[in-house]
């Protein structure tokens, strides 16, 4: 066990999504709601973007461009959401 004065190695990792090359580690997925792949090591901007690959909102047929506990949103509904509305279908 590593004694308080010596530093914990971070093992870093190069983000395969496309065009991208960002360094990540796993601690960085410490606070979100993301799984992190060592074979396919993502950086959360690009992991939330495979997240919501096909994926539509919720609430109507249009592409979702944002995750949240209720589900995939388009902008349209997540605007709604953000202000406190109560979303029905």
């Amino acid at each position: 066990m590593p004694h308080e004065s010596e530093a914990v190695e971070v093992k870093e990792y190069t983000c395969v999504g496309p065009g991208c090359g960002e360094k990540v580690s796993a601690s960085a997925y410490e606070f979100e709601d993301l799984e992190f792949d060592e074979d396919n090591p993502l950086c959360i901007s690009c992991a939330r973007e495979e997240e919501l690959k096909g994926k539509t909102c919720e609430y109507c047929n249009r592409e979702a461009t944002e995750m949240v506990e209720l589900g995939p949103l388009c902008d349209k509904h997540y605007d709604e959401y953000a202000d406190g509305a109560n979303l029905q279908y």
